[in-house]
């Protein structure tokens, strides 16, 4: 629930600030660094919280807040205050609240599913999550043609209390844990120390990092190719990118049998240059009509499909390499790096964007991409084939 309202927001944000505010390409850039760069600074705080034993209470708590604060957009515009600076402030909390709610849930799944059924477990949050970023964007679209950007988000609030009533229903109950003895600094370094010593979620962090870099570069710009360079009204864009986003689902389905078949680590190296090859589609497309939009759809398409299942074991091989007591503290030491890296994937996209043109920096993000995807086929992760033994050995 929360994530069809957070993709209906992520969608009429961008499209306020393209249209409305006739923001540049290095503001969109900021725009979505906005939204990412909490993770640099609540990450690490946030997996010590989460090693506390009240992941459900942070989790209720954070969509609380979010669907009360999220209303501040609406009332801006009809107080006449919208400017960019605004929808920094907005981006910059929510993506704060965001990170709260992150650090929770991925530290929560393992202390109620066992750990050999974690990547049905995963797969399944994944589809849900997947279904939210496809319906989200075109009911977003159409939301904004229909009542514009600022009303559109106000559909928002409501999904993040539909989603804190189910965590509510929950009734596992946690044990709280509280060491004394150790200090906040302290307990980070141990997450950064883990995430050091274990060699196959090392390589995995420095994989999905530089990953995560380019993909900004490419998204942060993504919304004026589409409606400035190729002239898709918003609603049209909206479908196409829910059509491409039902690639995340596909991903999610097909991650665990996928998995299986070729080994977890060599899965993700395949999924890795799965998105590569669907990133340098997105420069290809020169025209905003049917084919153009067709192949749009389906660059998207297959980069969600690929996104999707690196998702999905990147999150069940740290949750099986990682014990229950480290969890919280290896997650915040994990997306610190993966996700931190995101608003200054944002801010070079938008950058580059304004010097070289939109195309040529699509173009300088995709080839980012591919010389990752060649590099992690040299790094532990390849003979990562299985994760049955160490789920019993933890």
């Amino acid at each position: 629930m929360s994530t069809l309202g957070a993709q209906v927001t992520a969608f009429a944000v961008p499209m306020l600030a393209a249209i409305t505010l006739h923001a540049t390409s290095m503001q969109m850039g900021l725009l979505r660094a906005a939204e990412f760069a909490p993770f640099l600074v609540l990450t690490l705080p946030a997996g010590v919280w989460a090693d506390l034993g009240i992941r459900r209470s942070l989790m209720i708590t954070a969509n609380l807040v979010r669907g009360i604060f999220i209303t501040a957009v609406p009332i801006a515009v009809v107080l006449g205050w919208m400017h960019l600076a605004v929808l920094y402030s907005v981006m910059f909390i929510m993506g704060s609240l965001k990170v709260i709610f992150e650090m929770a849930y991925q530290t929560y799944i393992p202390e109620i599913v066992p750990r050999e059924r974690l990547v049905n477990a995963n797969s399944k949050i994944m589809m849900s999550y997947a279904l939210g970023q496809s319906v989200g964007p075109g009911f977003g679209g159409i939301m904004v043609e229909l009542l514009g950007a600022p009303m559109a988000v106000l559909t928002d609030a409501s999904t993040y209390f539909l989603s804190a009533i189910c965590l509510f229903k929950i009734r596992h109950q946690e044990v709280r844990v509280r060491d004394p003895h150790k200090n906040l600094f302290r307990q980070i370094a141990d997450g950064f120390r883990f995430v050091h010593e274990e060699r196959h979620i090392r390589s995995l962090l420095w994989m999905v990092t530089a990953n995560n870099f380019f993909q900004n570069a490419i998204m942060a710009i993504l919304v004026l190719y589409a409606t400035r360079g190729l002239g898709i009204r918003p609603g049209v864009f909206g479908l196409t990118v829910s059509i491409g986003g039902l690639g995340a689902v596909m991903g999610a389905v097909g991650a665990e049998r996928l998995g299986r078949w070729f080994g977890p680590g060599r899965f993700v190296i395949l999924a890795t240059i799965i998105v590569a090859l669907a990133a340098l589609c997105f420069p290809l497309v020169y025209t905003g009509n049917i084919f153009g939009v067709i192949g749009l759809a389906a660059a998207y398409f297959v980069l969600s499909a690929g996104g999707s299942a690196i998702t999905v074991f990147a999150w069940t091989i740290r949750q099986t390499l990682t014990p229950t007591a480290m969890l919280g503290r290896m997650n915040g030491a994990f997306r610190f790096m993966v996700t931190g890296i995101m608003p200054f994937g944002a801010f070079f996209g938008g950058w580059l964007g304004d010097r070289v043109g939109i195309r040529v920096t699509l173009i300088i993000s995709a080839i980012g991409l591919i010389l990752i995807s060649v590099t992690s086929c040299f790094t532990p992760l390849r003979r990562l084939r299985s994760l049955a033994h160490r789920v019993e050995e933890r």
